[in-house]
């Protein structure tokens, strides 16, 4: 229960996340971990259960493109590097779901920015990239990609850094406002490729 977004802009990505975890439906705990973690240089935003995140953290060392990789490049690799080795992760730990004959799952949605390139992985371990620029996930994330929706009526998100961190910022802020799943504080991270 979460209100995570991301902003893609040109060669750079913003990405902002509450820091309020429900647990049993009801109960609010203040994390004490971000839910934006920086793995190898790969920013990654989680919402839905908790273990993805704990994993991503403490156990999973995210690959490293080679820089200066094209779009489709990084399609490529995300689909055939770095989501079969989070895979192996979850898998050797617990996390993944798959029974024979079923497709493997697990509960969690990441939002990914690998250089300066947002990706939302779902809980089947695909991907998309959203051509309008702003992506959101979480139980706060459509309040999120409203205020997200308004803000891009000027542009400024997609080409100026500083107004998409403060769009993003007042988009976390909505999620936690209206939201009772997310709370705490409004947090922003960037993550710039040249």
């Amino acid at each position: 229960m979460t209100t995570i977004a991301a902003i893609q802009g040109k060669n750079w990505v913003v990405l902002g996340a509450d820091t309020q975890s429900t647990h049993n439906e009801y109960r609010k705990v203040k994390m004490s971990d971000d839910k934006v973690i920086n793995n190898n240089g790969i920013l990654i935003a989680g919402c839905g259960s908790g273990r993805g995140s704990n994993l991503i953290m403490h156990v999973f060392k995210a690959p490293k493109p080679a820089p200066d990789r094209t779009v489709d490049q990084l399609d490529k690799w995300m689909t055939t590097i770095f989501i079969p080795e989070l895979r192996q992760t979850f898998m050797d730990h617990g996390y993944d779901m798959k029974d024979d004959g079923d497709m493997a799952q697990h509960d969690s949605i990441f939002l990914v920015a690998v250089q300066g390139v947002v990706y939302i992985l779902d809980d089947d371990y695909s991907w998309d990239r959203d051509i309008r620029g702003y992506i959101t996930s979480g139980s706060g994330g459509d309040f999120a990609q409203g205020s997200l929706f308004q803000a891009s009526k000027s542009n400024k998100i997609f080409t100026n850094l500083a107004e998409a961190k403060k769009a993003m910022k007042i988009a976390i802020e909505a999620g936690m406002e209206f939201d009772v799943n997310s709370g705490g504080e409004a947090r922003v991270y960037v993550q710039e490729f040249k």
